[in-house]
């Protein structure tokens, strides 16, 4: 071993030296380390500017819709194949729950790559006076996690705004079973533009194309989808662990505990049955989608991973905590406008007496 040494005084002068060290024929300098950030613990929770952390509110949506297509049971928007004939615009087929309302609606049958449909309002439409874009999906087969459909606002001659992925805003794995999709406009850029149409287009695809049933389209007037979300400091790193949830209802269990498990719906959030619209759950990082799960019942969690950590009950209200442990810790940095969690509500939950969500983990300091 090559004998080297590091020699200084200490700040009380004390003569100090750090030397080689030699073990299985490496040598090496031995010294100690220590973390060169300190870890603080952190609960971020997830709120809304104009409503604090509580989600129990109502945000369904009010006003009156510009209705755009429904299978034509009504005569609203006209449907059109623009590019391949895929589309049936006046479909009277039938399936669990669907159609939603009336007897037809719109049949996708197997898209080809970047086929297009259209629904043209045959006028102009100014949407500074409205919030979203609604519609109910039922999908038959075959959508797999690689197939996407983009819908994308229209003049007439050229795109307006920016697109967005039908499934970002639902569960496409669910088949048989109608699900709502919203759209904020403001996600599509669109809420100070004037359209003469919409437009949607088969953008991606691996395997057979799928089959899936449109109804229900709408432009929303007003109310829906209220963002809770994170607001981290940007001058910090926040690593978040687990992912919690408590929920309250005045709820008297209508059986007794048995066998240690909870006496709890399904295909409900306590006392509140399962949602239309349902809470849209998004993690956004550097600007893009990283995950995206619609939710309507407590099932709906717990598909996605969330586990009953905690349930109690006096007879007259019940409290339970939802909570899900990420495996590789998620972080959360940079712009808060391109990096947060978020939960939007676009039902009424005033049924609950109290809804809230929030990330646990930690955080450091990313500027020394």
């Amino acid at each position: 071993m090559i004998q080297t040494e590091i020699r200084g005084a200490d700040k009380e002068g004390v003569d100090r030296k750090v030397g080689t060290h030699s073990r299985y024929r490496e040598n090496g300098m031995l010294v100690y380390t220590e973390p060169r950030h300190v870890p603080l613990a952190k609960f971020l929770p997830l709120i809304n500017t104009e409503n604090g952390a509580a989600m129990n509110i109502d945000a369904g949506f009010s006003g009156t819709p510009d209705n755009v297509h429904n299978g034509i049971d009504t005569v609203y928007w006209t449907g059109s194949n623009i590019i391949g004939s895929s589309v049936t615009f006046n479909s009277t087929d039938t399936g669990t729950g669907w159609p939603t309302d009336g007897t037809r609606s719109v049949y996708v049958n197997g898209p080809s790559l970047n086929d297009v449909w259209e629904f043209d309002k045959g006028s102009s439409l100014d949407l500074s006076g409205y919030v979203a874009i609604t519609m109910q999906i039922y999908i038959d087969r075959r959508w797999n996690g690689a197939d996407s459909v983009e819908i994308y606002g229209w003049d007439g001659s050229a795109e307006v705004g920016i697109r967005a992925k039908l499934e970002d805003y639902m569960n496409e794995t669910n088949y048989d079973v109608a699900q709502s999709i919203t759209i904020p406009l403001t996600e599509m850029e669109l809420e100070s533009s004037s359209i003469t149409g919409l437009r949607m287009e088969f953008v991606a695809n691996t395997g057979t194309s799928p089959e899936f049933y449109l109804d229900q389209i709408q432009v929303q007037q007003s109310g829906g989808d209220v963002e809770y979300r994170t607001f981290h400091n940007v001058e910090r790193q926040f690593s978040a662990s687990k992912f919690v949830i408590s929920i309250v209802d005045a709820l008297n269990p209508a059986v007794t505990n048995i066998g240690g498990m909870d006496p709890l719906s399904y295909n409900q959030l306590l006392g509140v049955s399962s949602l239309s619209n349902g809470i849209l759950l998004r993690s956004i990082i550097d600007g893009e989608i990283d995950f995206s799960g619609r939710l309507y019942n407590l099932q709906d969690f717990l598909r996605v991973g969330f586990k009953i950590s905690n349930s109690m009950s006096d007879g007259t209200n019940t409290a339970i905590t939802l909570e899900q442990d990420l495996v590789t810790p998620l972080i959360i940095e940079g712009p808060q406008s391109r990096n947060y969690i978020s939960m939007s509500i676009s039902d009424d939950l005033t049924g609950l007496l109290d809804l809230r969500a929030g990330l646990r983990g930690y955080e450091v300091n990313v500027n020394g």
